[in-house]
């Protein structure tokens, strides 16, 4: 016995078991998509009430938003106007200091001349009344200097 097909039936075969395939394959492809669809809407409806309070709530976040911007902005005007004062204010407490560290400088360089030229009178044979006068004059002036700068800081 002898089967005899032709091509054309051979293609239109092969045709039609392509097509059921191709049909399975959208039905199980249909069916995976429908259930995808069920949990997204599933998701969706857990979840539509947490999102509508936080959609209700951002108005008051944006106007608790716009009080910050606000208290920041007014802190930032404060800002520009307080500190260069206080740069100022520095640089003036800079100045009192140096000068006070001078001042303090040139009375302990007095002081140890008073004090080497009153050495130097007793290496010499004793103290005059000179000498003393130069030791009392440089301790006023010691003395002199200091209160200056105590009255210069407290004002």
């Amino acid at each position: 016995m002898t089967l005899t097909f032709e091509l054309m039936d051979l293609l239109t075969g092969l045709l039609i078991v392509a097509a059921v395939v191709l049909m399975v394959f959208l039905a199980v492809a249909v069916r995976n998509l429908s259930l995808t669809l069920k949990n997204v809407n599933r998701i969706l409806e857990e979840s539509r009430d947490p999102l509508q309070q936080t959609i209700a709530g951002l108005p008051g976040l944006m106007d608790n938003l716009d009080q910050v911007t606000d208290h920041l902005n007014g802190l930032t005007g404060e800002l520009e106007e307080s500190i260069p004062k206080i740069l100022d204010d520095a640089q003036a407490m800079t100045g009192v200091a140096r000068e006070g560290a001078e001042a303090a400088s040139k009375a302990a360089h007095s002081a140890s001349d008073g004090l080497h030229s009153f050495a130097s009178a007793f290496r010499q044979g004793g103290p005059d009344l000179g000498a003393y006068a130069g030791i009392l004059a440089q301790l006023l002036a010691f003395a002199t200097a200091f209160r200056s700068k105590k009255r210069r800081r407290r004002r």
